[in-house]
């Protein structure tokens, strides 16, 4: 039997305990005991958390339009394997006659569908 599939009876008893410490707290209580329990970071809480510093998962890096971003690097990074962005994202429509014509579509077709405005 699955406990956590539709017991949802539970799920307030749980919060209650849970709001009565702070997640420093509760990480104190799993280091104490062994308990394999970490955070469920927030979005800005990312760039904050050490675990995530110290395996460099958290990357500033340049985009060559945009400028600088924040990009989440390899999930399992390799030691000798930095993380680079080796193709940044593409500018709208950038990539547009190079996938049409692996697609299939001739210059002369993709520049119709130009004039028609359907790309």
């Amino acid at each position: 039997m699955d406990f956590g599939r539709g017991q949802t009876d539970l799920a307030p008893t749980l919060q209650e305990i849970f709001h009565q410490r702070t997640l420093a707290e509760w990480m104190e209580v799993a280091l104490e005991h062994d308990i394999a329990m970490g955070p469920a970071n927030q979005l800005p809480d990312l760039a904050d958390d050490p675990q995530l510093a110290a395996r460099e998962i958290i990357v500033e890096t340049i985009h060559p339009h945009a400028g600088p971003f924040t990009a989440v690097g390899w999930p399992a990074p390799v030691q000798g394997q930095p993380f680079e962005v080796v193709r940044p994202a593409p500018r709208l429509g950038e990539h547009t006659d190079e996938i049409l014509l692996a697609a299939g579509y001739d210059v002369v077709e993709i520049t119709d569908l130009r004039a028609r405005g359907a790309i």
